[in-house]
C-alpha cells in the first residue's frame, strides 16, 4: 500500500558518507516511483490506456452501389483493438469489415455518401477519419480513344501500362503491326512502346520503342511447332507492366513483358508457351530499352535462348502446372514489389484453356520471387457467366485501398474488365461474399469488340483504361486504347 501520510526525504551525504533522504522534492519523486510500480500509471502504460488517433490514409474506391475502404493505422495514441465504419447516410447499407479495410454495399448510385473510421482500444475510441464518396453505375457515354502523338504502330495499340509521376507521367503499351509478308502469311508482330505525358494524361507523346519484334531460330520445346527441333519465326513482345520501384536507387523504373515466339507458317502463330516473362530495367523511364532486357520468370516450355530467371513451376504446387505465366501487372510498396499473373493451365478437352490469376512478391526488387497466393481460379468467373479472369492488373501507385483490375474471358472472348477490392494485399486475398469475388465496379468492352488488360493510376484524369478492338473487322484489325473517363 502507498503511505497514508506524506514523508518528506531528501537524499543527501552524512558525516558518514551515507546517502540520506529527506525534503518534499524527493517525496514527491519517490511517490512517482511507487505509484509507477503499483497502479502502473507510468510511461508506456499511460499511452496504451489512451484512445487510439484517428486513422491515417484514408482511401475510398467508388463503385456501382458499393464502396470500398483502406486506410493506415492511427499514428498516434493507444493501441488498436478495432476499427468501426459509420456511413451517412446509412441508405440501408452493410459494411464488411477486413482487417484495415472494408466493403460497403447496398448504397444508393449517385448520393454523396461520407464514411467515418474510427479506432478503438483499451482506452476507449479515437477521433474518426472521413472520406466522401459517390457510387455511380458505369456508363460509357465519356469514352474516348487513347491517342499517342508521333505513334506509327501500322494497326494501333493495345494493352496500357500507366505510372504517374510528380513531373510527367508514363505509358507503356503493345505498338501491334500486322502485316502480310513475301509469302503472303499473315504476320502478327507485337512490340513495346514508350509514351510520355506532361498534362497528367490528357495527351501523350511517343519516346521510343522498347521492343521491336525481330527474325529468330527457337528450340522447339514443344515438339509440335514446326516438326523439327528448332523453328524459323519471330520474337515479339505483348502486355508489357511499367514498375515505379522508388527504393531501388540503381534500377528505379523496371518494364516487364511476355517475349514469346510468333511462327508465321502456322495458322495458330502465337507460341505463347515458347516465351518468357523478360524486363528492362533504368534510373529513369526514357532510358528503358537502352540495354537489353533479362529473363526474370521462366517455365518449363521456355527456349534455351530465354535463359536464366526463376522457375515458376518450382515456386509452389499451386505453379506446377502453368503452361506459361503472362499479361500481368506490378505494383512496388516501400518494402515489397507484387507481380499479378495469368496463369495457363490444362484441363482435358477445354477450349480454350482455362486461366488462373496468381500473386508474386519480392522483397529483392525482382531479383528473386515468391508464390503468395491464387487469387482467381476459373470457377471464380462464373456469376459473371465468363469461363475465367486474365489480365490482371493491380493500381500502378500503391494506397491502402488496393483494387485489382481484371478481365472476364467469355468463351476466349475477353470483355472489358472488373475491380475487385483486396481484403488484405500482405496476405494475397480479395473481398469475397458466398465464396465469389466481389465486383466493385464491371466496365464493359463494346458491342462486338475484344477486349484485353485494362489499367489505373488514381492520379491521371484519364480513368480506367481498357481496350477494344474490332471481332468482325477485316484483316489486319485495328487495336484501340479507350479512356473511360472513370475512375474509383
Amino acid at each position: 500500500m502507498l503511505p497514508s501520510t506524506p514523508v518528506r526525504i531528501l537524499l543527501r551525504r552524512g558525516p558518514s558518507g551515507r546517502m540520506k533522504v529527506s525534503g518534499r522534492r524527493a517525496e514527491r519523486r519517490l511517490r512517482v516511483a511507487v505509484l509507477c510500480l503499483v497502479a502502473s500509471a507510468c510511461g508506456g502504460s499511460r499511452a496504451a490506456s489512451s484512445p487510439p488517433g484517428a486513422p491515417a490514409a484514408l482511401v475510398a474506391n467508388a463503385g456501382d452501389g458499393a464502396v470500398s475502404l483502406g486506410w493506415d493505422p492511427p499514428a498516434q495514441g493507444g493501441a488498436v483493438e478495432s476499427y468501426r465504419v459509420a456511413v451517412t447516410p446509412a441508405q440501408g447499407s452493410s459494411v464488411t469489415m477486413s482487417g484495415r479495410t472494408a466493403l460497403v454495399r447496398g448504397l444508393t448510385n449517385g448520393t454523396p455518401t461520407t464514411f467515418a473510421v474510427t479506432a478503438t482500444g483499451a482506452g476507449g475510441t479515437g477521433p474518426a477519419r472521413t472520406v466522401d464518396a459517390t457510387p455511380q453505375a458505369y456508363v460509357a457515354a465519356g469514352e474516348a480513344a487513347l491517342t499517342v502523338a508521333g505513334d506509327t504502330s501500322s494497326s494501333g495499340i493495345f494493352d496500357p501500362s500507366v505510372v504517374g509521376g510528380a513531373t510527367a507521367a508514363w505509358l507503356s503499351y503493345s505498338s501491334v503491326n500486322f502485316h502480310l509478308d513475301a509469302a503472303n502469311r499473315r504476320v502478327q508482330d507485337v512490340g513495346i512502346s514508350l509514351a510520355r505525358s506532361d498534362d497528367g494524361g490528357l495527351s501523350w507523346t511517343f519516346v521510343r520503342s522498347v521492343a521491336i519484334p525481330s527474325d529468330t531460330t527457337v528450340t522447339d520445346t514443344t515438339g509440335a511447332v514446326c516438326g523439327a527441333a528448332s523453328c524459323t519465326g519471330r520474337w515479339v513482345y505483348e502486355t508489357s507492366w511499367l514498375v515505379d520501384d522508388p527504393t531501388d536507387a540503381t534500377a528505379r523504373y523496371k518494364l516487364f513483358a511476355h517475349q514469346y515466339f510468333l511462327y508465321p507458317p502456322a495458322s495458330n502463330s502465337t507460341i505463347y508457351v515458347l516465351g518468357a516473362i523478360v524486363m528492362w530495367t533504368a534510373t529513369s523511364p526514357e532510358r528503358l530499352g537502352d540495354s537489353p532486357p533479362r529473363t526474370v520468370l521462366r517455365w518449363k516450355l521456355t527456349p534455351p535462348a530465354l535463359a536464366g530467371g526463376i522457375d515458376v513451376n518450382g515456386l509452389a504446387s499451386d505453379l506446377a502446372g502453368c503452361l506459361a505465366v503472362a499479361e500481368g501487372s506490378g505494383s512496388a510498396r516501400p518494402d515489397a514489389l507484387d507481380l499479378a499473373l495469368s496463369c495457363t493451365y490444362f484441363v482435358a478437352g477445354a477450349n480454350p484453356l482455362p486461366q488462373k490469376v496468381v500473386l508474386l512478391r519480392s522483397t529483392d526488387h525482382a531479383a528473386t520471387f515468391r508464390y503468395v497466393s491464387t487469387l482467381l481460379d476459373a470457377p471464380d468467373a462464373a456469376p459473371l457467366q465468363a469461363t475465367f479472369f486474365t489480365a490482371p492488373a493491380i493500381l500502378a501507385a500503391p494506397d491502402p485501398a488496393p483494387v485489382l483490375l481484371v478481365t472476364p474471358a467469355f468463351s476466349g472472348i475477353y470483355g472489358g474488365c472488373v475491380a475487385i477490392p483486396f481484403a488484405d494485399l500482405e496476405a494475397g486475398t480479395l473481398a469475397r461474399d458466398g465464396g465469389f469475388p466481389v465486383d466493385l465496379l464491371f466496365v464493359p468492352a463494346g458491342t462486338g469488340q475484344f477486349g484485353g488488360a485494362c489499367a489505373l493510376d488514381r492520379s491521371l484524369a484519364m480513368g480506367i483504361l481498357r481496350n477494344e478492338v474490332d471481332l468482325g473487322a477485316p484483316w489486319p484489325p485495328t487495336f484501340r486504347i479507350i479512356r473511360t473517363g472513370r475512375s474509383l
